[in-house]
């Protein structure tokens, strides 16, 4: 039985919906431009995915070296390996002891099914079925039928734009709030709309620290783009996870905001707060870009309007650096230290450092700048952001 049609408007239900309720064997070709996914079933039952065309970074080796399982070092003597024995690069590294089978199989499947779901979300491309013959499922993982698949993907079709308003910059990185209830059954399944937390959650909880960006997570979580950002997801709208869009940059380990990125933020805050003008906003980013950090003297009272969405920036990093560190910084230059802040993220827009006190071990005070308790602060290098 030939199957065709165009994927707009979700045509790959009615090739699912015909492959499962039918017991059809054969392979679905999904295309889409150089791209294309080819799925292959078994009397209706899910067998194998191939992508042709697909980007480097969906190579099987550059997932597991980002997926920290094996080494780029490794990699590479796989690959030289596989260039002279002409062997499939996941034979060479189970052959070589560098991954179990087991793991890579948990890899090859993932892989497989990421490019399956990833088809749901084209826009545009055609779709044909040919029947042919295709060798038995001999591991249970694999055991999905055509309506499994259809059900996951409109599943995920429907979740994802929440889930994208959400989470949506690439540089986003996430702050502990709070611990994580203890879980006494850890196979409990997991269900998107109720927010249970369960065994993704965990994971992803305590794979989060402010060095690791989302797409970092994601690829130590290998548990695939959808089921990681839906467990961030969850920690975001529990409260135990905050997400920050503070940037990566160079080698450091802080995350430092650059001029474009500090301009932008500014005026955001300021147009929150009441809507000052433009031409007030370039003042204070030409003022900021040449060092000079003087916002009291020169606005009046817009301090007073930016301090309170700075102040509670300065209290996430407070309690990233307790989770990280055990214990709360003897002062905001430790946040400078661990690279959770700069030192003008510890002043803006004050001139003068916020007012920090620790009350225990952990709680802590945190005010606007107050006169005559501040230690003098040496001069602002031209440039520090």
């Amino acid at each position: 039985m030939m199957l065709r049609g165009s994927l707009k408007k979700l045509g790959i239900s009615s090739a699912l919906q015909a492959i499962g309720t039918q017991s059809l064997t054969g392979t679905l070709h999904l295309l889409n431009g150089p791209l294309e996914v080819r799925l292959r079933f078994v009397a209706g039952n899910f067998h194998s995915s191939e992508t042709v065309g697909r980007r480097s970074r969906e190579l099987l080796g550059r997932a597991l070296v980002r997926a920290e399982i094996i080494t780029e070092k490794e990699l590479q003597s796989a690959l030289e390996v596989q260039k002279r024995t002409l062997k499939r690069l996941g034979d060479v590294l189970v052959s070589s002891d560098v991954i179990s089978d087991e793991r890579l199989f948990q890899m090859v499947q993932l892989q497989a099914l990421e490019a399956t779901y990833r088809v749901f979300f084209w826009r545009k491309g055609s779709y044909r079925f040919e029947p042919e013959e295709i060798g038995t499922i001999t591991s249970p993982l694999l055991a999905l039928t055509a309506g499994d698949i259809l059900s996951e993907g409109l599943r995920r079709i429907h979740n994802w734009p929440q889930i994208r308003r959400t989470l949506d910059q690439p540089g986003m990185i996430f702050i502990k709030l709070k611990p994580l209830p203890a879980v006494a059954d850890k196979s409990k399944s997991i269900l998107f709309e109720t927010g249970v937390l369960g065994e993704n959650e965990s994971t992803m909880y305590y794979l989060a620290t402010p060095s690791r960006r989302i797409d970092t997570l994601i690829d130590l979580s290998c548990l695939g783009d959808f089921e990681a950002s839906k467990a961030l997801f969850n920690l975001t709208t529990l409260g135990y996870l905050k997400p920050s869009t503070r940037k990566k940059r160079g080698s450091s380990s802080s995350f430092r905001l650059d001029r474009r990125d500090w301009f932008s933020r500014i005026s955001q805050r300021i147009l929150r707060a009441g809507g000052v003008g433009a031409m007030l906003t370039f003042g204070i980013g030409w003022g900021l870009s040449l060092g000079h950090f003087s916002l009291p003297r020169a606005v009046g009272g817009l301090p007073e309007l930016l301090s309170p969405s700075q102040q509670r920036d300065v209290e996430d990093a407070v309690r990233a650096y307790r989770w990280e560190k055990g214990v709360l910084p003897g002062g905001l230059e430790d946040l400078v230290s661990a690279g959770l802040l700069t030192r003008v993220e510890t002043m803006f827009p004050w001139s003068h450092p916020f007012y920090y006190l620790p009350l225990s071990s952990e709680s802590f005070e945190l005010l606007p700048p107050i006169e005559g308790l501040q230690r003098p602060e040496p001069a602002l290098p031209s440039g520090l952001f």
